[in-house]
C-alpha cells in the first residue's frame, strides 16, 4: 500500500509543477502514474476488508464499502473545490493554475501521514 501512496504522491507532485507550457505528454505521464497507483493501494485494502467477512454478510459489507467510497469521492471533490477557492483567493484570484499548483502539492504532502498510518497497521505490512 505504501508503494501506491508513494506513486500517488509523485504523480501529484508532478502535477503541481505543471505550467501552461507543460507538454501534454508530461501531463499524461503524471495522470498515468496516478492511475498506476490504484492497484497497489486498492488491492490490499480490498483484501484486508473482505478476507474476514463471512458469506452471509458479504453483500452488506460490499454495500457499505460502496457507500463509503461514494462519500469519500464526494467529500474529496468538495475539499479540492474549497482548496482551489482558498488558494485562488490567496493568489489574488489571478489564475486557477496557481491555485491548482498548491492543491496538488497539498495532496502530495497529505500522503505522508496516510503512509505513516498504513505502515503502523499490522495487516498491511
Amino acid at each position: 500500500m505504501v508503494v501506491g501512496q508513494l506513486i500517488y504522491a509523485g504523480s501529484n507532485w508532478l502535477l503541481s509543477l505543471a505550467v501552461s507550457t507543460t507538454p501534454s505528454y508530461m501531463l499524461l505521464a503524471s495522470l498515468w502514474l496516478c492511475g498506476a497507483a490504484l492497484p497497489f493501494y486498492l488491492g490490499p485494502v480490498a483484501m484486508g476488508t473482505f478476507s474476514s467477512l463471512h458469506a452471509k454478510v458479504f453483500s452488506h459489507g460490499y454495500q457499505v464499502k460502496n457507500i463509503v467510497r461514494q462519500l469519500g469521492l464526494s467529500s474529496s471533490i468538495a475539499g479540492v473545490m474549497l482548496a482551489l477557492h482558498f488558494f485562488g483567493d490567496q493568489a489574488g484570484g489571478s489564475s486557477i493554475l496557481i491555485a491548482s499548483h498548491s492543491v496538488f502539492l497539498l495532496m502530495a504532502l497529505a500522503t505522508i501521514p496516510i503512509s505513516i498510518v498504513v505502515l503502523s497497521q499490522r495487516i498491511f505490512r
